[in-house]
C-alpha cells in the first residue's frame, strides 16, 4: 500500500519531469517565437540525450517549415516515431563514454553545418550528453 506522503512524491516528481520535458519545452518555445516564413526551411540538429524528444517538439510546432532534422543521440533513446517522419536523419552514439560512434556523429555534424544552404534557418537543440556523443578531435590526436 502507498502511503499518501509516497503518492505526493511520485506526483511531485511526475510534474517535476513534465515540466522540463524536451518535447513540450521545444515546442512550446518554437510555437511562442516562430521563425518568420520568409526566413526560409528550418534545418534542425538535435544533439544530447533528450535530443529525440526536442526533435519531437520542433517537428509539433514547425510542421511543414522543417526541411532536414539530425538528431544525435544515446543509444536506445530514439523514439520510433521521429524515424518514421521524412526528412529525418538518426544517429545513436555513445554515452558516457565517447567511442567510434561518437567521432562519427561528430564527423556527421560537421558534413551537416557545411550542407546547411544559406537559404536555410538553422536551428540547435542541445541538451545534456552531447559533449560524449558527438566528439571531433584535432589533427594528430
Amino acid at each position: 500500500m502507498i502511503s499518501d506522503r509516497h503518492r505526493l512524491l511520485l506526483e511531485l516528481l511526475h510534474a517535476g519531469l513534465e515540466r522540463v520535458a524536451g518535447r513540450r519545452c521545444v515546442r512550446e518555445a518554437l510555437l511562442a517565437r516562430p521563425p518568420a516564413r520568409d526566413d526560409g526551411p528550418v534545418w534542425v540538429a538535435a544533439v544530447g540525450k533528450a535530443a529525440a524528444s526536442m526533435a519531437l517538439g520542433a517537428v509539433d510546432a514547425l510542421g511543414p517549415a522543417l526541411e532536414r532534422v539530425l538528431v544525435i543521440t544515446k543509444s536506445g533513446h530514439l523514439a520510433p516515431e521521429l524515424l518514421s517522419l521524412p526528412g529525418v536523419e538518426a544517429h545513436e552514439s555513445a554515452h558516457p563514454v565517447p567511442d567510434e560512434r561518437s567521432l562519427a556523429a561528430g564527423a556527421r555534424l560537421l558534413e551537416w553545418v557545411h550542407e546547411l544552404p544559406a537559404t536555410a534557418l538553422p536551428l540547435f537543440l542541445i541538451s545534456g550528453g552531447a559533449s560524449s556523443l558527438v566528439e571531433v578531435l584535432e589533427p594528430g590526436v
